[in-house]
């Protein structure tokens, strides 16, 4: 349980206060410190912490504090909270990132969440279209089982994806699924590609650990869509006589 509580915002010594008050119930601070082999003063910081986040409460007998846990769903609210906490700040960031930043940027993301953050970011927008390359669809299963909300995200923002993919190219039929128009290549499949937006381009790398790098820069993005609209057949090249 120590482990789980302290994903929810606990101390490691939170939590076993916590726990220890979870076994014995109704229990004094002096017991607690005994049985935890924390000392007296610092236990009973520790459970004046925890009844300041409402996650534990006491009453008085004898003159005598007997602590408890309160209602186990103040733990809900708490992470409710912190959530609405941690949305407000990413406001504040944005906004000032919006009147500090220029025009560019590059950013990685390596490990599992990588490719999340990639996928929240190509939802931020409506009506736009993407170009991606390569890869063999090893975000369906990286990204299982949020890859069904991303598509019906996707979906609702009426965003439309063109995609080349390889030929032996292993999630066809998941693919199909996702609004956009497919092309495949003679080229056997490869853990990389990368995807093109409005204003920026995201190369993706899908194997043990995932690494995503995000360049925003407006001129990048669009070179790279016209060289892929030229691969795909939308514009023609003049051929030029040397």
């Amino acid at each position: 349980m120590k482990e789980e509580l302290q994903k929810l915002g606990m101390t490691k010594s939170e939590a076993l206060i916590f726990e220890l008050l979870v076994k014995y119930g109704n229990i004094s601070g002096s017991q607690l410190a005994k049985k935890s082999g924390i000392d007296r003063s610092t236990t009973y910081n520790l459970l004046a912490s925890l009844n300041s986040k409402g996650f534990v409460s006491y009453l008085v007998k004898d003159g005598l504090k007997i602590y408890q846990i309160s209602n186990p769903s103040n733990l809900r609210k708490f992470v409710e909270e912190t959530a609405q906490i941690a949305e407000s700040v990413i406001k504040q960031i944005n906004e000032t990132k919006q009147k500090s930043s220029s025009d560019s940027f590059v950013e990685i993301y390596e490990g599992k969440n990588a490719p999340k953050i990639m996928y929240h970011h190509y939802l931020s927008g409506k009506n736009q279209d993407f170009y991606t390359y390569g890869g063999y669809g090893k975000m369906f299963s990286t990204l299982d089982p949020e890859i069904k909300e991303y598509i019906k995200e996707f979906k609702l923002r009426k965003n439309f994806l063109y995609s080349f993919i390889s030929k032996d190219y292993p999630n066809l039929d998941r693919l199909k699924v996702i609004p956009g128009k497919i092309k495949q290549t003679n080229f056997s499949s490869l853990p990389v590609g990368f995807t093109v937006g409005l204003n920026t381009v995201t190369f993706h790398i899908y194997e043990d650990e995932s690494q995503v790098i995000m360049i925003k820069h407006p001129l990048i993005a669009k070179a790279m869509k016209e060289l892929f609209e030229l691969a795909w057949g939308k514009e023609s090249a003049t051929q030029v006589k040397i």
